[in-house]
């Protein structure tokens, strides 16, 4: 059977997949933890108090950013869908979008031209750079940044 990791706030549960299966008879329902002695049995239960510990970690930093406690919250911190929110190319995009509203209200037609050729030459330049199509804007540092400027002086104006 799966083994799930259940996040309870405010009597609101959500869960999330550990990506681990275990045998029913082999676990313990009281202790939520897998029962024996084998050394796969402990190495699941130090899996899953890490997990539990990294869930309470969420909590804490929940807390200390001021956010709404909430286990969906937690859930997403611990999958790692919250930093999957900050890729470049969907902010990128969505900004675009934004921009196109205000296209005659506020916006040239060339800023947003410009905006759509930025975006199709930093896609491309991670594309060649990087063998992806998007990355975490928590990963950008400094030399990320100095390599997309050197590919837009000397690699994208000789394409």
């Amino acid at each position: 059977m799966p083994v799930y990791l259940r996040i309870t706030v405010d009597g609101v549960e959500k869960e999330l997949s550990l990506k681990r299966n275990w045998e029913p008879s082999r676990w313990n329902a009281k202790a939520n933890r897998a029962s024996g002695s084998k050394e796969d049995s402990k190495k699941l239960n130090d899996y899953l108090n890490t997990m539990q510990a990294k869930a309470y970690d969420a909590r804490e930093t929940l807390i200390l950013k001021g956010k709404v406690i909430t286990a969906v919250a937690i859930r997403d911190l611990l999958s790692g869908e919250e930093q999957r929110k900050w890729m470049l190319m969907q902010l990128f995009s969505a900004h675009n979008r934004a921009l196109e509203e205000l296209v005659g209200d506020g916006a040239a037609p060339g800023t947003l031209t410009n905006f759509k050729a930025s975006y199709n030459h930093t896609l491309n330049f991670l594309k060649a750079e990087y063998g992806t199509e998007d990355i975490n804007i928590l990963s950008l540092d400094l030399e990320c940044i100095k390599r997309l400027y050197h590919w837009y002086r000397a690699k994208r104006s000789k394409s």
